[in-house]
């Protein structure tokens, strides 16, 4: 019977959420945190409070849930101040489990406080070891050749290993070592074997943490490279960014905010960001990068097309305007959708080609489909005039 009125009240909390209440949702939570912090030991609780909805339909809902969080998390680092710490570590624990941070990072609100109190998390969770903290025997690992890491989820051939070529082809051409760790799966198309081509030795990391903490210590690193986001939500990556593993660590665009690791030296963003005042917004050194921050290297050759497709299998003439974008589903915020429609209200003959999906992303498609679709009617733009195409490689 208790655990049908605790089931209940979360459930309670996230209806007020979804509602639009923040600021009832988050005194909510805090009165049940405060009160039956045991109850919150489920990655999957954080998942229901934390990641519901996907999306907003107005931008100050986007901010109100940037305050949403940050008050959570404030709310989370005084219980692992106040509780008894193995119950508040095993709070934490699933919260950083089950949180995710897309949904903050998309949006014009300055994350820095909220990610100076998940960084504070993480240091309070059993994510981060004691000997977090090291110092490396000499100040370079070779004068006369700096020896670079650079840690890679996996090789697939997508935008984030794309983005990384420029830079691993141009740092061999400079003479520099390069050490190419990877966390998941083997090099297996012509994308990532030209990348292991490209460097020195290939390193296959353990995902025990304290294993992986060793590996890159003794590798003796003068930079190491995190080439992918680690921000968005726990992973070994993130979890390897608040440990000293390398004489200076940096991450790139692909990174979607500042990480506030105390470990993560600088951040490559991009010349657009910079001269619009966003290097205040991070607490690593940003460098500014020319245009986007990053330029994708693709050898036709090796990565021949997989899919093709024309004007006459989409039905559309010669003198029809086709605007195309490839973003990620999660990129499609209605404040984006209904520029979208605008665009195709005032442009006549025109049609808007979308292609959001990767091959892992799964079953939530259609409701993804549905939600464009419906954005668009409610705009009043013919439905014939959007083509989604389900997936590409």
């Amino acid at each position: 019977m208790v655990q049908e009125i605790t089931k209940v009240s979360l459930h309670d909390i996230a209806a007020r959420k979804l509602a639009g209440d923040f600021a009832c949702a988050a005194e909510m939570l805090s009165e049940a945190l405060r009160d039956t912090p045991e109850d919150f030991l489920d990655a999957s609780t954080w998942n229901l409070l934390i990641n519901q909805p996907i999306s907003f339909d107005q931008a100050h809902e986007h901010e109100s849930n940037v305050l949403f969080v940050t008050a959570v998390m404030l709310m989370l680092c005084e219980l692992g101040d106040e509780v008894d710490s193995t119950l508040a570590k095993g709070v934490i624990d699933a919260f950083l489990q089950g949180a995710q941070f897309r949904l903050t990072a998309h949006s014009d609100v300055d994350v820095k406080e909220l990610m100076a109190l998940r960084a504070r998390l993480f240091f309070q969770s059993s994510f981060v070891l004691p000997n977090h903290d090291y110092t490396f025997s000499t100040p370079v690992a070779n004068q006369w050749r700096p020896r670079v890491g650079i840690l890679f989820r996996h090789l697939h051939a997508d935008p984030e290993t794309a983005s990384l070529l420029p830079f691993i082809s141009q740092a061999k051409k400079n003479g520099i070592e390069l050490i190419l760790f990877i966390a998941e799966g083997k090099p297996t198309d012509p994308t990532s074997n030209g990348i292991v081509n490209i460097c020195d030795k290939v390193v296959r990391i353990s995902q025990n943490l304290p294993t992986a903490v060793s590996q890159l210590r003794d590798a003796d690193l003068d930079v190491l490279v995190f080439a992918n986001d680690i921000t968005a939500k726990l992973s070994l990556r993130a979890c390897l960014s608040f440990h000293k593993i390398a004489r200076r660590s940096v991450c790139t665009v692909s990174t979607l905010v500042t990480t506030a690791s105390p470990y993560i030296d600088e951040y490559f963003g991009c010349a657009f960001h910079a001269n619009r005042g966003a290097a205040k917004e991070y607490f690593e050194r940003f460098v500014s990068l020319p245009g986007p921050g990053f330029a994708f290297c693709f050898d036709d050759e090796k990565s021949p097309s997989q899919v093709t497709i024309n004007r006459d299998q989409l039905g559309l003439g010669e003198r029809t305007v086709l605007f195309v974008s490839g973003a990620n589903h999660t990129k499609l915020h209605n404040h984006l959708l209904d520029t979208w429609a605008e665009i195709l209200r005032r442009t006549q003959d025109s049609v808007l080609f979308l292609y959001p999906f990767p091959p892992h992303f799964g079953s939530a498609k259609q409701a993804v489909v549905e939600r464009v679709r419906s954005r668009f009617e409610r705009r009043g733009i013919a439905l014939s005039r959007l083509i989604i195409l389900p997936q590409l490689p």
